[in-house]
């Protein structure tokens, strides 16, 4: 948050409002099912390196096993972070939600999904006094089911996908009443799976520099075809070993003079502009 403030920029923070899971749903999903990632023999060969980019992918080996370890030990319960939580809401930034128990959107049954439903937005509501507005599922997880109960459980909009503009989602042939706002700028890894394009490029071996060229050049484009960029980050990430490159695009955004909005802001614009396009329609 500290970089947004210095740049007055406001966000969308998406929280799990439960806990990251169990130390045997961890194992099944994030460490059996993972299959994660180990260093090739080349790496290992100049971990002694001085270099700078042997220094990243030292800091990146690390800290991805030493997060599993703390994920099997000592889960988050972020529902015990309030101070954090209130600060986000506090200094201005919006605050939606991620799920309740995160680990299990590795394998999200349809019977667990309404309790998943029923336990963020309850956490959300003790918390503030207000149901959320905005809800982005763990994984870029979207179908049916998420898709009903995000309509059910009042949602302004959610972020379940990643595409190139705002819509209004079509249910069973009908149109949903909340907005989904897709992340227009992020990367496909080996796994098929929707990632930061800061962590990304990373693990590619590019210089810091040609990491934050690539996704400046992303953001560009995107506001040139369609007037929106979005892009999204993981604390553990981006706000940590990363914070240096995302503070450069950050300045890059800044500097270019580019209009940041929050989601709700967004989904505000544009379920307006279609309610009048629709009046437009029938005058």
């Amino acid at each position: 948050m500290d970089t947004l403030s210095k740049y007055d920029m406001k966000a969308s923070f998406f929280s799990v409002m439960g806990w990251e899971g169990d130390f045997l749903s961890t194992v099944k999903y994030r460490i059996i099912r993972a299959k994660a990632h180990t260093p090739s023999t080349d790496f290992v060969g100049r971990l002694g390196s001085t270099d700078k980019q042997s220094s990243l992918k030292l800091t990146k080996f690390v800290s991805g096993y030493s997060e599993l370890l703390r994920c099997l030990f000592f889960p988050v319960k972020f529902s015990h972070e309030k101070d954090i939580l209130y600060m986000i809401k506090e200094e201005g930034h919006e605050l939606g939600v991620h799920g309740y128990v995160h680990v299990k959107w590795h394998n999200l049954k349809k019977n667990e999904a309404e309790k998943e439903f029923q336990q963020m937005t309850s956490s959300y509501e003790k918390l503030f006094g207000e149901r959320p507005k905005g809800f982005a599922s763990p994984r870029f997880i979207s179908n049916n089911t998420v898709r009903e109960l995000t309509e059910k459980h009042g949602f302004k909009y959610s972020s379940l996908t990643y595409g190139e503009k705002p819509f209004f989602p079509v249910l069973n042939g009908q149109l949903c009443s909340h907005v989904e706002i897709p992340v227009t700028i992020d990367m496909i890894d080996d796994k098929g799976l929707i990632v930061p394009i800061l962590y990304y490029f990373s693990r590619t071996g590019l210089s810091d520099s040609k990491i934050v060229e690539e996704a400046t050049k992303r953001i560009d484009e995107k506001l040139r075809a369609n007037k929106l960029a979005s892009m999204y980050i993981h604390p553990k990430d981006e706000g940590r070993y990363l914070q240096p490159l995302f503070e450069k695009v950050i300045k890059h955004v800044h500097d270019w003079g580019c209009e940041v909005k929050t989601f709700e802001e967004i989904a505000v614009e544009y379920t307006k502009q279609a309610k009048g396009e629709e009046i437009g329609n029938h005058s």
